[in-house]
């Protein structure tokens, strides 16, 4: 009989973690999934941050480096083939990584298909029926489509290398992080971009103080952004796309990139043959420890729903298998960083100042302009700013929350600050060199002492 000890569905990052260990532990695997690597290479985070990291060399070619070569800038442009199959070498790479770290582990099985449940402890896939005692699903998300009444051909993380050239103007539905990401690309490399977003703020998830400060610098650079708003209507007319707002106004486009969420890859799996339940909004119903309502089935990464980044797989993978191999480790308190790649970058991590305020604490709050430091000038940035939040009772860090160059490396000390329960004090205590942004987090510690001095 075909009976393994854990079966897992999806064989993104978060499965691959899963399985290799807990196939560590002895415990006998199959993965199910038709792709290794799963949307993970092919239309996820790796085809994201690669084009980002593309697009921001690309940028500081034209905005500095250039500067100081004797190259004509009209010898300089962006070869979209060249660009994919740069791409492509590293989703291959990373591919190959993948199918080795799991297919010469005696313990892993790997079954290359689709799956769905076929009872409480049991799933079907190629033509087989497949038994276990505990299941992991990691399927990942999908993005949620723009309902139109046209037959309109949007741009998305799928296919957006498959344009022919880069587009003159390109409008971005939705002002999330994919949203925000895909603008930056878009704006460095030579489009003149519009962000639509339906809410009163773009980022949602992040502080409000540097999401305006945010939205104040890239409207400065040329990224138009309007809120409140939808579109009701869109139109193909020619090469040109016009896009008929809620609120009256036509906004005329070149091409349309659709970013107004993603949800679970779930909807193909047959839950209810497991007796899985969902929640109100479609997700499926987890208590603390990532269980569902069928207890011999976890769920881990983006097919949780609540939270859809890379580091979150791997945590909820390990919190999971701890859970399988006998432990009680709750999801709860877990503090997971979130960071967009923009220009400026944006990191934020544990409470905003909402947050804090509707959890009553006592806080107070440090704003550290970092934009005039050595390492800002040697760079060429002249934007940079940090929001810490302090509980005064316990005189620690409770959020912080940055819009600057390096934002992505300075947040994680504050992570460690705020999960280590660190001290104010112990920060200032530590020597960091110069001249590194890291540098300036002495110069916080001592704002902080003041403000609760004052206080």
């Amino acid at each position: 009989m075909n009976k393994y000890d854990v079966i897992i569905l999806g064989a993104g990052p978060a499965g691959i973690a899963s399985a290799k260990r807990l196939a560590d532990f002895g415990k006998k695997l199959l993965i199910i999934d038709s792709s290794i690597g799963a949307s993970y290479l092919q239309k996820g985070s790796v085809l994201s941050n690669s084009v980002l990291y593309y697009s921001y060399l690309y940028d500081i070619f034209q905005s500095k480096i250039r500067n100081f070569l004797n190259i004509d800038a009209k010898d300089v442009s962006i070869d979209l083939k060249k660009l994919k199959k740069q791409i492509d070498n590293i989703r291959n790479k990373l591919s190959k990584t993948f199918i080795n770290e799991i297919s010469n582990h005696q313990n892993i099985d790997i079954c290359h298909s689709e799956a769905e449940f076929a009872s409480e402890k049991s799933v079907l896939a190629d033509g087989k029926e497949f038994f276990f005692e505990n299941l992991i699903i990691a399927t990942g998300s999908n993005p949620i489509n723009l309902k139109t009444t046209n037959k309109i051909n949007f741009l998305s993380l799928e296919n957006f290398l498959n344009v022919k050239s880069i587009p003159e103007k390109i409008a971005i539905i939705g002002g999330g992080y994919i949203g925000v990401e895909i603008a930056m690309i878009f704006k460095r490399f030579g489009s003149q971009v519009i962000i639509i977003e339906k809410n009163d703020r773009l980022l949602k998830d992040f502080d409000d103080f540097i999401v305006k400060k945010f939205e104040d610098n890239i409207k400065k650079d040329g990224v138009e952004v309007l809120k409140n708003c939808y579109p009701d209507k869109i139109e193909k007319i020619g090469n040109k796309t016009i896009i008929f707002l809620c609120n009256g106004e036509q906004i005329e486009t070149n091409e349309i990139f659709v970013a107004i969420g993603r949800k679970p890859n779930i909807d193909n799996l047959k839950l209810e043959n497991a007796q899985i339940k969902l929640t109100k909004d479609g997700n499926i119903k987890l208590n603390r420890y990532l269980q569902t309502t069928n207890k011999s089935v976890y769920v881990i990464g983006d097919a949780t729903g609540f939270n859809m980044f890379v580091n979150w797989s791997y945590k909820s993978s390990e919190i999971v298998c701890e859970n399988i191999l006998g432990g009680k480790k709750s999801y709860k308190n877990v503090i997971i960083p979130k960071l967009i790649y923009s220009d400026p970058e944006i990191a934020g991590i544990g409470l905003t100042e909402i947050e804090a305020k509707n959890q009553k604490y006592d806080y107070g709050v440090v704003k550290y302009n970092y934009a005039d430091v050595e390492k800002s000038a040697i760079l060429g940035y002249s934007k940079g700013i940090i929001k810490v939040i302090f509980d005064k009772k316990s005189n620690r860090v409770i959020g912080a929350h940055i819009l600057g160059k390096s934002a992505s490396e300075l947040i994680n000390v504050f992570g460690l600050m705020i999960q280590l329960k660190v001290d104010v004090d112990k920060m200032k205590e530590c020597i960091f060199n110069n001249p590194l942004f890291a540098s300036i987090l002495t110069d916080i510690s001592e704002a902080i002492k003041e403000k609760i001095s004052d206080s």
